[in-house]
C-alpha cells in the first residue's frame, strides 16, 4: 500500500468547502452578495487552485506524472 501524506486530501478538503461555501455565502438576499467581482474571482481562484495543487500533489505521490 502506498502511503501519502494527508496534506493533499486537506487540501482538496478545502477547496471543496470553499466552494461549496461560496454558492451559500452569495445567494440573493445574503448580506455578502452585494461583494465586489474581485472578491468572487478570488475566492473561486483559489478554491480551484487549491484543488489543482492537492491532484498534482496526490499524482506525484502515487507515481504518476504531475502533467
Amino acid at each position: 500500500m502506498i502511503r501519502t501524506s494527508r496534506s493533499p486530501v486537506l487540501l482538496l478538503v478545502a477547496g471543496l468547502i470553499g466552494l461549496s461555501a461560496y454558492a451559500v455565502v452569495t445567494r440573493p438576499g445574503s448580506p455578502a452578495a452585494q461583494m465586489s467581482d474581485a472578491v468572487r474571482g478570488v475566492w473561486v481562484g483559489v478554491c480551484l487552485g487549491l484543488e489543482t495543487l492537492a491532484v498534482i500533489l496526490l499524482r506525484r505521490a502515487r507515481g504518476g506524472s504531475a502533467a
